[in-house]
Protein backbone atom coordinates (compact mmCIF):
# COMPACT_ATOMS: atom_id res chain seq x y z
CA UNK A 1 0.00 0.00 0.00
CA UNK A 2 1.14 3.47 -0.73
CA UNK A 3 2.14 5.29 2.39
CA UNK A 4 3.30 8.74 3.34
CA UNK A 5 5.30 9.39 6.45
CA UNK A 6 5.43 12.93 7.67
CA UNK A 7 8.34 13.61 9.93
CA UNK A 8 9.34 16.41 12.16
CA UNK A 9 11.94 15.45 14.71
CA UNK A 10 11.39 17.35 17.84
CA UNK A 11 12.66 20.41 19.48
CA UNK A 12 9.94 22.85 20.34
CA UNK A 13 9.93 26.04 22.28
CA UNK A 14 9.56 25.88 26.04
CA UNK A 15 6.00 25.58 27.33
CA UNK A 16 5.23 27.23 30.64
CA UNK A 17 2.38 25.93 32.72
CA UNK A 18 0.12 28.82 33.80
CA UNK A 19 0.10 27.70 37.42
CA UNK A 20 3.08 25.47 38.25
CA UNK A 21 2.72 23.45 41.42
CA UNK A 22 5.08 23.81 44.31
CA UNK A 23 8.30 21.94 43.66
CA UNK A 24 8.17 18.44 45.06
CA UNK A 25 4.43 18.58 45.78
CA UNK A 26 2.19 16.14 43.87
CA UNK A 27 -0.97 17.46 42.18
CA UNK A 28 -4.28 16.16 43.44
CA UNK A 29 -7.48 15.96 41.44
CA UNK A 30 -11.02 16.92 42.57
CA UNK A 31 -11.41 13.47 44.17
CA UNK A 32 -8.27 13.98 46.23
CA UNK A 33 -6.32 11.30 44.42
CA UNK A 34 -2.72 11.89 43.52
CA UNK A 35 -2.23 12.98 39.93
CA UNK A 36 0.91 12.44 37.81
CA UNK A 37 3.58 14.85 38.93
CA UNK A 38 4.49 17.58 36.47
CA UNK A 39 8.07 17.75 35.36
CA UNK A 40 9.59 20.84 36.89
CA UNK A 41 12.89 21.90 38.41
CA UNK A 42 15.83 19.54 38.05
CA UNK A 43 13.93 16.92 36.05
CA UNK A 44 12.72 19.55 33.59
CA UNK A 45 16.26 20.89 33.20
CA UNK A 46 17.47 17.35 32.59
CA UNK A 47 14.89 16.94 29.81
CA UNK A 48 16.02 20.16 28.14
CA UNK A 49 19.69 19.18 28.37
CA UNK A 50 19.03 15.83 26.69
CA UNK A 51 17.41 17.63 23.76
CA UNK A 52 19.83 20.56 23.74
CA UNK A 53 17.04 23.07 24.36
CA UNK A 54 17.15 26.49 25.89
CA UNK A 55 14.32 28.70 27.06
CA UNK A 56 12.50 30.08 24.02
CA UNK A 57 14.39 27.78 21.65
CA UNK A 58 12.53 26.52 18.58
CA UNK A 59 14.29 24.22 16.15
CA UNK A 60 12.63 22.01 13.55
CA UNK A 61 14.77 19.09 12.42
CA UNK A 62 14.27 16.33 9.91
CA UNK A 63 15.68 13.01 8.81
CA UNK A 64 17.75 13.18 5.64
CA UNK A 65 17.42 9.41 5.14
CA UNK A 66 14.17 8.26 6.78
CA UNK A 67 13.60 4.49 7.13
CA UNK A 68 12.30 2.60 4.12
CA UNK A 69 9.55 0.03 3.85
CA UNK A 70 10.35 -3.47 2.65
CA UNK A 71 6.89 -4.00 1.15
CA UNK A 72 5.78 -3.91 -2.48
CA UNK A 73 2.78 -2.46 -4.27
CA UNK A 74 -0.16 -4.75 -5.05
CA UNK A 75 -0.41 -6.09 -8.59
CA UNK A 76 -2.55 -3.81 -10.74
CA UNK A 77 -5.27 -6.15 -11.97
CA UNK A 78 -7.95 -5.26 -14.51
CA UNK A 79 -10.56 -7.97 -14.09
CA UNK A 80 -13.32 -6.16 -15.96
CA UNK A 81 -16.86 -5.59 -14.77
CA UNK A 82 -18.67 -7.78 -12.27
CA UNK A 83 -22.22 -7.92 -11.01
CA UNK A 84 -24.00 -8.58 -7.77
CA UNK A 85 -24.68 -6.95 -4.44
CA UNK A 86 -22.12 -6.40 -1.67
CA UNK A 87 -22.64 -5.40 1.93
CA UNK A 88 -19.82 -3.51 3.66
CA UNK A 89 -19.69 -3.12 7.46
CA UNK A 90 -17.16 -0.72 8.99
CA UNK A 91 -16.42 -0.88 12.73
CA UNK A 92 -16.66 2.61 14.23
CA UNK A 93 -15.96 6.32 13.89
CA UNK A 94 -13.84 6.74 17.03
CA UNK A 95 -10.77 4.48 16.85
CA UNK A 96 -9.80 6.29 13.65
CA UNK A 97 -11.33 8.98 11.45
CA UNK A 98 -10.29 7.01 8.34
CA UNK A 99 -13.46 4.92 8.12
CA UNK A 100 -15.83 7.76 7.30
CA UNK A 101 -13.29 10.06 5.65
CA UNK A 102 -11.60 7.51 3.41
CA UNK A 103 -12.85 3.91 3.52
CA UNK A 104 -16.56 4.57 3.02
CA UNK A 105 -16.31 6.85 -0.03
CA UNK A 106 -13.38 4.98 -1.59
CA UNK A 107 -14.99 1.57 -1.19
CA UNK A 108 -18.19 2.95 -2.67
CA UNK A 109 -16.28 4.35 -5.64
CA UNK A 110 -14.26 1.18 -6.24
CA UNK A 111 -17.28 -1.11 -6.02
CA UNK A 112 -19.36 1.10 -8.31
CA UNK A 113 -16.58 1.17 -10.90
CA UNK A 114 -16.46 -2.64 -10.72
CA UNK A 115 -20.19 -2.76 -11.52
CA UNK A 116 -21.20 -3.87 -8.04
CA UNK A 117 -24.13 -2.57 -6.02
CA UNK A 118 -22.88 -1.64 -2.55
CA UNK A 119 -24.54 -1.09 0.81
CA UNK A 120 -21.99 0.48 3.20
CA UNK A 121 -22.84 0.91 6.88
CA UNK A 122 -20.97 1.62 10.12
CA UNK A 123 -21.53 -0.32 13.35
CA UNK A 124 -20.59 2.71 15.49
CA UNK A 125 -18.50 0.55 17.82
CA UNK A 126 -21.39 -1.72 18.84
CA UNK A 127 -21.00 -5.48 18.33
CA UNK A 128 -24.79 -5.80 18.64
CA UNK A 129 -25.30 -3.29 15.82
CA UNK A 130 -22.58 -5.00 13.80
CA UNK A 131 -24.42 -8.34 14.07
CA UNK A 132 -27.77 -6.72 13.31
CA UNK A 133 -26.47 -5.00 10.17
CA UNK A 134 -24.94 -8.27 8.99
CA UNK A 135 -28.19 -10.17 9.54
CA UNK A 136 -30.16 -7.54 7.62
CA UNK A 137 -27.68 -7.55 4.74
CA UNK A 138 -27.77 -11.34 4.52
CA UNK A 139 -31.56 -11.19 4.60
CA UNK A 140 -31.53 -8.62 1.82
CA UNK A 141 -29.67 -11.06 -0.40
CA UNK A 142 -26.12 -9.72 -0.62
CA UNK A 143 -23.73 -11.99 -2.51
CA UNK A 144 -20.70 -10.92 -0.48
CA UNK A 145 -19.96 -9.30 2.86
CA UNK A 146 -16.85 -7.14 3.28
CA UNK A 147 -16.37 -6.71 7.01
CA UNK A 148 -13.97 -4.69 9.16
CA UNK A 149 -14.88 -6.20 12.51
CA UNK A 150 -14.93 -4.58 15.93
CA UNK A 151 -13.37 -7.71 17.39
CA UNK A 152 -12.50 -11.17 16.11
CA UNK A 153 -15.24 -13.00 18.04
CA UNK A 154 -18.12 -10.94 16.61
CA UNK A 155 -16.53 -11.05 13.17
CA UNK A 156 -16.17 -14.83 13.25
CA UNK A 157 -19.80 -15.14 14.35
CA UNK A 158 -20.98 -13.10 11.37
CA UNK A 159 -18.80 -15.19 9.06
CA UNK A 160 -20.43 -18.37 10.36
CA UNK A 161 -23.92 -16.97 9.71
CA UNK A 162 -22.89 -15.80 6.26
CA UNK A 163 -21.44 -19.21 5.35
CA UNK A 164 -24.68 -20.91 6.39
CA UNK A 165 -26.56 -18.59 4.02
CA UNK A 166 -24.11 -19.11 1.16
CA UNK A 167 -22.72 -15.58 1.42
CA UNK A 168 -18.99 -15.15 0.87
CA UNK A 169 -16.98 -12.94 3.25
CA UNK A 170 -13.85 -10.82 2.81
CA UNK A 171 -11.97 -9.70 5.93
CA UNK A 172 -11.19 -6.04 5.25
CA UNK A 173 -8.22 -4.37 6.99
CA UNK A 174 -8.58 -6.53 10.14
CA UNK A 175 -8.37 -10.32 9.98
CA UNK A 176 -10.75 -12.33 12.18
CA UNK A 177 -8.61 -14.99 13.82
CA UNK A 178 -10.72 -18.13 14.21
CA UNK A 179 -13.07 -16.98 11.46
CA UNK A 180 -13.89 -18.63 8.15
CA UNK A 181 -13.39 -15.85 5.59
CA UNK A 182 -11.25 -17.19 2.70
CA UNK A 183 -9.76 -13.78 1.89
CA UNK A 184 -8.13 -10.95 3.77
CA UNK A 185 -7.28 -7.55 2.30
CA UNK A 186 -5.03 -5.30 4.37
CA UNK A 187 -1.79 -3.37 4.64
CA UNK A 188 1.51 -4.85 5.79
CA UNK A 189 0.81 -4.06 9.42
CA UNK A 190 4.07 -5.38 10.87
CA UNK A 191 5.90 -3.04 8.53
CA UNK A 192 3.92 -0.10 9.90
CA UNK A 193 5.12 -0.93 13.43
CA UNK A 194 8.72 -1.28 12.25
CA UNK A 195 8.60 2.12 10.55
CA UNK A 196 7.13 3.79 13.63
CA UNK A 197 9.81 2.42 15.95
CA UNK A 198 12.71 3.01 13.55
CA UNK A 199 11.65 6.57 12.78
CA UNK A 200 11.40 7.35 16.50
CA UNK A 201 14.91 5.98 17.04
CA UNK A 202 16.31 7.89 14.06
CA UNK A 203 14.84 11.14 15.38
CA UNK A 204 16.34 10.51 18.81
CA UNK A 205 19.69 9.56 17.31
CA UNK A 206 19.76 12.75 15.25
CA UNK A 207 19.30 14.68 18.48
CA UNK A 208 22.16 12.66 20.00
CA UNK A 209 19.92 11.16 22.69
CA UNK A 210 21.68 8.08 24.06
CA UNK A 211 19.92 5.15 25.74
CA UNK A 212 16.50 6.83 25.35
CA UNK A 213 13.68 6.10 27.74
CA UNK A 214 10.72 4.86 25.68
CA UNK A 215 7.06 4.17 26.39
CA UNK A 216 5.07 1.93 24.04
CA UNK A 217 1.34 2.65 23.71
CA UNK A 218 -0.23 -0.22 21.80
CA UNK A 219 -3.61 0.01 20.12
CA UNK A 220 -6.49 -2.31 20.94
CA UNK A 221 -4.61 -5.60 21.07
CA UNK A 222 -7.58 -6.91 23.05
CA UNK A 223 -9.90 -6.55 20.02
CA UNK A 224 -7.79 -6.16 16.87
CA UNK A 225 -5.04 -8.37 15.47
CA UNK A 226 -3.69 -5.38 13.53
CA UNK A 227 -2.71 -3.82 16.85
CA UNK A 228 -0.85 -7.03 17.70
CA UNK A 229 1.00 -6.80 14.38
CA UNK A 230 1.88 -3.11 14.88
CA UNK A 231 3.34 -4.00 18.28
CA UNK A 232 5.18 -7.01 16.86
CA UNK A 233 6.78 -4.82 14.19
CA UNK A 234 7.86 -2.22 16.75
CA UNK A 235 9.37 -4.87 19.02
CA UNK A 236 11.29 -6.33 16.08
CA UNK A 237 13.20 -3.05 16.00
CA UNK A 238 13.34 -2.22 19.70
CA UNK A 239 13.96 -5.55 21.44
CA UNK A 240 17.50 -6.15 20.11
CA UNK A 241 18.49 -2.64 21.19
CA UNK A 242 16.91 -3.17 24.59
CA UNK A 243 18.91 -6.39 24.97
CA UNK A 244 22.10 -4.47 24.16
CA UNK A 245 21.25 -1.75 26.66
CA UNK A 246 20.80 0.91 23.98
CA UNK A 247 17.08 1.51 24.59
CA UNK A 248 15.27 1.62 27.92
CA UNK A 249 11.61 0.61 27.51
CA UNK A 250 10.27 2.05 30.75
CA UNK A 251 6.72 0.86 30.14
CA UNK A 252 4.26 -0.67 27.69
CA UNK A 253 0.49 -0.21 27.83
CA UNK A 254 -2.55 -1.23 25.76
CA UNK A 255 -5.26 1.27 24.88
CA UNK A 256 -8.21 -1.02 25.46
CA UNK A 257 -10.73 -1.23 22.64
CA UNK A 258 -8.77 1.24 20.51
CA UNK A 259 -10.62 3.95 22.46
CA UNK A 260 -8.57 7.13 22.58
CA UNK A 261 -10.06 8.13 25.91
CA UNK A 262 -8.42 5.04 27.42
CA UNK A 263 -4.92 6.30 26.54
CA UNK A 264 -4.11 9.16 28.97
CA UNK A 265 -4.45 7.34 32.30
CA UNK A 266 -2.15 4.35 31.65
CA UNK A 267 0.38 6.63 29.97
CA UNK A 268 0.33 9.03 32.93
CA UNK A 269 0.84 6.14 35.35
CA UNK A 270 3.81 4.87 33.34
CA UNK A 271 5.27 8.37 33.10
CA UNK A 272 4.99 8.80 36.87
CA UNK A 273 6.69 5.45 37.50
CA UNK A 274 9.52 6.63 35.21
CA UNK A 275 9.95 9.72 37.40
CA UNK A 276 8.46 11.91 34.68
CA UNK A 277 11.28 11.35 32.18
CA UNK A 278 10.61 9.96 28.69
CA UNK A 279 12.28 10.73 25.36
CA UNK A 280 10.28 8.62 22.91
CA UNK A 281 6.74 7.26 22.60
CA UNK A 282 5.58 4.62 20.14
CA UNK A 283 1.90 5.55 19.81
CA UNK A 284 -0.05 3.15 17.60
CA UNK A 285 -2.02 5.85 15.77
CA UNK A 286 -2.72 9.58 15.61
CA UNK A 287 -5.74 9.36 17.92
CA UNK A 288 -3.71 7.80 20.72
CA UNK A 289 -0.86 10.24 20.13
CA UNK A 290 -3.25 13.20 20.28
CA UNK A 291 -4.82 11.96 23.52
CA UNK A 292 -1.37 11.67 25.09
CA UNK A 293 -0.16 15.01 23.73
CA UNK A 294 -3.28 16.88 24.88
CA UNK A 295 -3.29 15.13 28.26
CA UNK A 296 -0.24 13.89 30.19
CA UNK A 297 2.45 15.44 27.98
CA UNK A 298 0.84 18.89 28.12
CA UNK A 299 0.11 18.54 31.84
CA UNK A 300 3.76 17.73 32.48
CA UNK A 301 5.14 20.43 30.19
CA UNK A 302 6.49 17.82 27.75
CA UNK A 303 4.33 18.44 24.68
CA UNK A 304 6.75 19.24 21.87
CA UNK A 305 9.73 17.81 23.77
CA UNK A 306 9.14 14.09 23.22
CA UNK A 307 9.47 12.13 19.99
CA UNK A 308 6.06 10.53 19.44
CA UNK A 309 4.80 8.44 16.53
CA UNK A 310 1.41 8.14 14.84
CA UNK A 311 -0.52 6.57 12.00
CA UNK A 312 -3.45 7.35 9.64
CA UNK A 313 -2.46 10.91 8.64
CA UNK A 314 -5.58 12.23 10.36
CA UNK A 315 -6.33 15.94 10.49
CA UNK A 316 -5.33 16.12 14.16
CA UNK A 317 -2.20 14.08 13.47
CA UNK A 318 -1.09 16.37 10.67
CA UNK A 319 -1.80 19.42 12.80
CA UNK A 320 0.37 17.97 15.57
CA UNK A 321 3.16 17.25 13.08
CA UNK A 322 3.02 20.79 11.72
CA UNK A 323 3.12 22.32 15.21
CA UNK A 324 6.00 20.06 16.26
CA UNK A 325 4.10 18.13 18.93
CA UNK A 326 4.10 14.87 16.97
CA UNK A 327 7.14 13.53 15.13
CA UNK A 328 5.59 11.43 12.36
CA UNK A 329 2.46 9.91 10.93
CA UNK A 330 1.88 7.21 8.32
CA UNK A 331 -0.60 7.75 5.51
CA UNK A 332 -1.93 4.47 4.14
CA UNK A 333 -3.50 4.89 0.72
CA UNK A 334 -6.93 3.43 1.40
CA UNK A 335 -7.87 3.75 -2.27
CA UNK A 336 -5.53 0.83 -3.02
CA UNK A 337 -7.00 -1.23 -0.21
CA UNK A 338 -10.54 -0.46 -1.37
CA UNK A 339 -9.63 -1.34 -4.96
CA UNK A 340 -8.10 -4.63 -3.83
CA UNK A 341 -11.29 -5.51 -1.95
CA UNK A 342 -13.47 -4.61 -4.94
CA UNK A 343 -11.36 -6.71 -7.32
CA UNK A 344 -11.23 -9.80 -5.10
CA UNK A 345 -13.15 -12.45 -7.05
CA UNK A 346 -12.70 -15.65 -9.03
CA UNK A 347 -14.50 -18.09 -11.31
CA UNK A 348 -16.23 -20.78 -9.33
CA UNK A 349 -16.92 -22.55 -12.62
CA UNK A 350 -14.52 -22.22 -15.60
CA UNK A 351 -17.49 -21.78 -17.93
CA UNK A 352 -19.04 -18.91 -15.99
CA UNK A 353 -18.17 -15.27 -15.60
CA UNK A 354 -16.50 -13.88 -12.51
CA UNK A 355 -18.38 -14.07 -9.24
CA UNK A 356 -18.21 -11.11 -6.87
CA UNK A 357 -15.99 -11.69 -3.87
CA UNK A 358 -13.14 -13.88 -5.10
CA UNK A 359 -10.00 -13.33 -7.15
CA UNK A 360 -9.86 -14.29 -10.83
CA UNK A 361 -6.78 -16.46 -10.17
CA UNK A 362 -6.92 -18.41 -6.93
CA UNK A 363 -4.01 -17.42 -4.62
CA UNK A 364 -1.55 -20.02 -3.36
CA UNK A 365 -2.68 -19.34 0.20
CA UNK A 366 -6.13 -18.43 1.59
CA UNK A 367 -4.99 -14.92 2.43
CA UNK A 368 -4.71 -12.05 -0.03
CA UNK A 369 -2.93 -8.97 1.23
CA UNK A 370 -2.82 -5.56 -0.33
CA UNK A 371 0.83 -4.75 0.30
CA UNK A 372 2.57 -1.62 1.33
CA UNK A 373 4.96 0.63 -0.55
CA UNK A 374 6.51 3.77 0.73
CA UNK A 375 6.37 7.36 -0.30
CA UNK A 376 7.33 10.04 2.14
CA UNK A 377 7.81 13.70 2.75
CA UNK A 378 10.49 14.73 5.17
CA UNK A 379 10.39 18.39 6.12
CA UNK A 380 12.98 20.31 8.08
CA UNK A 381 11.32 23.70 7.85
CA UNK A 382 7.84 25.09 7.21
CA UNK A 383 6.94 25.28 3.52
CA UNK A 384 4.02 26.67 1.60
CA UNK A 385 2.00 23.99 -0.22
CA UNK A 386 4.43 21.14 0.41
CA UNK A 387 4.29 18.35 -2.17
CA UNK A 388 5.34 14.84 -1.14
CA UNK A 389 8.01 13.05 -3.09
CA UNK A 390 7.41 9.43 -3.99
CA UNK A 391 9.71 6.47 -3.54
CA UNK A 392 8.70 2.85 -4.14
CA UNK A 393 10.41 -0.26 -2.89
CA UNK A 394 10.51 -3.37 -5.09
CA UNK A 395 11.10 -5.75 -2.20
CA UNK A 396 7.98 -7.83 -1.45
CA UNK A 397 6.54 -7.95 2.01
CA UNK A 398 6.99 -11.16 3.92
Amino acid sequence: MLAFELLKCLAEEEHVHPDPPSRGQPDRGPDGRRQPRRVWGQRRQQQRRRFGLRQGDRRLQSLDNPPQSGAAAPTDLNLGKASGKVGVILPDTTSSTRYELYDKPLLGKALKEAGIQADIQNAQGSVQKFASIAQNMIGDGVDVLIIDSIDAASGASVEKQAAAAGVKVIDYDRVNLGGSAPYYVSFDNEDVGKLQAQTMLDCLDQQDVKNPKVIIMNGGTDVDNNAVLFSKGAHTVLDPLKKDGKVDIVGEQTVLGWKNENAPQPFAQTLTSADGVVEGVVAANDGIANAIIGGPLTDNGLAGHVVITGQDASVEGLQNVITGKQSMTIFKDVSLEAQAAAQTRDRTDPGQGPVVGRPEARPTSPTRRARLTRSRRCSCRPRSSPRPTSRTSSTPAP
